[in-house]
């Protein structure tokens, strides 16, 4: 986890973002990668219908934001069953739909769904 905040912490304070586009994106899915495969072993012992049984935690609270930017920096989620189901499930909640990013006043138009 500590590797991967490293990594995003770099990625943000890079000076010269536009020629050093690849080179982020590949840190921040090779980053999400780990921590998605620790994360689907742990859900696979706890979840419920949410990540914690069947009650909305702060572990979905974190989970939401997180699965959002793996989708946008585009890493591949389909070897994690139990975290895209938990995720689905709590799209469906309407809390959790009204405060996608995607869904705020300042949202940049590239960013909207």
């Amino acid at each position: 986890m500590l590797n991967y905040m490293i990594r995003l912490f770099l990625w943000w304070t890079m000076e010269d973002a536009k020629s050093e586009v690849h080179v982020k994106e590949e840190g921040v899915r090779g980053g999400a990668l780990d921590i998605h495969e620790g994360l689907e072993k742990l859900l696979v012992k706890t979840a419920g219908k949410y990540s914690v049984g069947d009650e909305v935690t702060l572990a979905d609270l974190c989970l939401v934001p997180q699965m959002y930017n793996a989708v946008r920096f585009k890493v591949d989620l389909t070897p994690f069953p139990t975290i895209n189901r938990v995720t689905a499930a709590l799209k469906e909640l309407r809390v959790f739909q009204v405060s996608a990013p995607s869904e705020q006043p300042d949202c940049p138009p590239d960013l909207k769904n």
